[in-house]
């Protein structure tokens, strides 16, 4: 994008809809914090807007704000990689595919690492993240407190 002689739309176009499935494919299965994903995303954005002719220190509220309230409509990696994973989580566990196994077993293997009985979700996550080891369910666990 930094080379290339894009319209304004087409920008828009090819960070929405070339750079932003690309990056947003494989986030169900990974744990990317969010200062990487800013990192991640830093230099895609600060390309877009320019192109876009927007100020690339333009506010992130706006870029990640949807289009009926004026913003970008740009979902941030992060916000998105936790809702694909707790869709994954959700619509795999209700199945019988290896998929729910393994996302089960995982919920299992905190319940049992805390020692506290089903209702460890129900702790606040500050008191129990030092008694597990990190997996699926304990990393989608800590971005809700």
């Amino acid at each position: 994008m930094g080379t290339s002689k894009l319209l304004k739309y087409e920008g828009w176009l090819a960070l929405t809809s070339t750079i932003w499935n690309t990056l947003c494919y494989p986030l169900p299965a990974t744990c990317i914090p969010e200062e990487t994903c800013n990192k991640i995303m830093g230099p895609a954005i600060r390309q877009a807007l320019n192109i876009m002719g927007f100020c690339h220190h333009f506010p992130g509220a706006l870029v990640y704000a949807p289009l009926k309230y004026n913003g970008l409509g740009i979902g941030h990696i992060n916000t998105i990689q936790e809702m694909k994973r707790l869709q994954m989580i959700i619509s795999h566990t209700m199945t019988n595919t290896f998929t729910g196994l393994l996302y089960r077993a995982s919920l299992e293997n905190l319940i049992i690492e805390a020692g506290m009985g089903q209702d460890v979700l129900d702790m606040p996550f500050q008191e129990v993240e030092c008694l597990t080891t990190k997996a699926l369910i304990k990393s989608t666990w800590c971005d809700y407190p």
